[in-house]
């Protein structure tokens, strides 16, 4: 496909992931916090390697990612929700590792990164 038509697709994908993440943690992005910008940069690279169909390997311990997945299990369920649409609509499947990144940056985004959503009521 067209560069173009790629760039759109990667922008779609990577909209689709935060919005999961959105309604996941029920809150909005500081969409000008240094931690939404690191977010949407490994979005970026994940979506791209989705889009190529080249999964992420560096050969990172599996007990490292268990651990990771232990200590930020809410940002995890999270990442793992982003593994089953990705699975789903893309027919990509999104490794260990990949998920370990994911989730510590979900984990991070989330945290320091956005504000819970106040319901308003006039």
């Amino acid at each position: 496909g067209s560069t173009l038509d790629e760039t759109m697709k990667m922008t779609k994908l990577i909209q689709n992931i935060i919005r999961i993440v959105r309604i996941y943690f029920c809150i909005e992005f500081d969409e000008k916090s240094g931690y939404f910008y690191r977010f949407v940069t490994h979005l970026k690279y994940f979506a791209r390697r989705i889009l190529t169909g080249e999964q992420y390997k560096d050969g990172t311990n599996v007990e490292l990612a268990q651990i990771v997945f232990a200590k930020y299990h809410e940002a995890y369920r999270c990442a793992s929700k982003i593994g089953e649409y990705v699975k789903k609509k893309m027919h990509y499947i999104v490794t260990d590792e990949e998920k370990m990144y994911l989730t510590i940056h979900i984990y991070s985004v989330v945290s320091k990164g956005s504000k819970r959503k106040e319901r308003r009521d006039e």
